[in-house]
Formats: C-alpha cells, sequence, structure tokens
C-alpha cells in the first residue's frame, strides 16, 4: 500500500519585509514604538495567513503565505505619510 504524501511550501517574503521596516521605523523614529505597542496591545494581528487553492491540495502540494495583516498594512501606511 503506496503512502499520501503531501508537500507544504510556505512563503513569509512579504511578512518579513513588512516587519523588517517596522524594525527600521522603530529605530529611526521612536515614537513610532509607542504606536506599535498601543496597537498590539488592542488586539490586531500583525500578520495572516492565506493558502492557494484548494485544488492544488488535491495534486499532494499545498501552498501558504505569510502576509501583514490590513492593521499593519494600514499602520506602515499612516507611519510613511507622516502622520504618526
Amino acid at each position: 500500500m503506496a503512502g499520501n504524501t503531501i508537500s507544504l511550501a510556505v512563503d513569509a517574503t512579504p511578512l518579513i519585509a513588512a516587519l523588517e521596516q517596522v524594525s527600521a521605523l522603530a529605530d529611526l523614529r521612536p515614537e513610532f514604538r509607542d504606536d506599535l505597542v498601543h496597537f498590539l496591545e488592542l488586539g490586531n494581528e500583525v500578520g495572516c495567513i492565506h493558502s492557494d487553492d484548494p485544488a492544488t491540495g488535491r495534486a499532494g502540494k499545498i501552498g501558504f503565505r505569510l502576509e501583514p495583516s490590513n492593521g499593519l498594512r494600514r499602520l506602515l501606511a499612516t507611519v510613511g505619510a507622516g502622520d504618526v
């Protein structure tokens, strides 16, 4: 009896890029640290997981992407616009 095999692939590039931007902003703008702490204390999520088309799972391969959450994207956009 042959075993079933599923291959998992994870692309974290978008989330890593956003977290690197958070780190750089925290170094450049100390006031951003307070905004980030407030963001997290409110229970906002930093990232989210998206999966590929479910049909690929039937082919034995499932892919996931780790991306920044919409809230983190908004926070970074606000900082980029100088509104923090």
